[in-house]
């Protein structure tokens, strides 16, 4: 089971690696595709809080649309993010209602969206 301080560490030492600071506005993460858990969303509401004017953060999830894909679910979201960076936009989130109570209070600069945006 994936845990909050795990995902965080990764999060923090993959940013790191890359050069990138997190601690700066134009170093923090824009978009992410959620993979089915609320720790990583949690974490990525907490590290993109309190720091002023923000940029929104965008949230993806390709599980509602292919649904859970056992060993390649990881692939999938990963294809579908490599390809909203090529293609510069952000897909829909195709078949959402309704934003789950567990991430509702992390949710205060993120955004689930309905439309692709550029």
């Amino acid at each position: 089971m994936p845990s909050h301080s795990a995902q965080e560490t990764l999060i923090r030492e993959t940013s790191a690696k890359a050069g990138l600071d997190i601690s700066k506005a134009q170093d923090r993460c824009q978009f992410f595709e959620a993979h089915a858990e609320a720790i990583a969303t949690a974490f990525f509401g907490d590290m993109n809080g309190d720091h002023g004017e923000r940029a929104p953060l965008f949230v993806g999830s390709v599980k509602a649309v292919v649904g859970h894909s056992e060993g390649t679910a990881g692939l999938a979201g990963l294809m579908k993010a490599s390809l909203a960076v090529q293609h510069g936009v952000i897909p829909p989130n195709l078949l959402f209602e309704k934003l789950s109570p567990r991430v509702a209070p992390f949710y205060q600069n993120m955004r689930i969206t309905r439309e692709a945006e550029a």
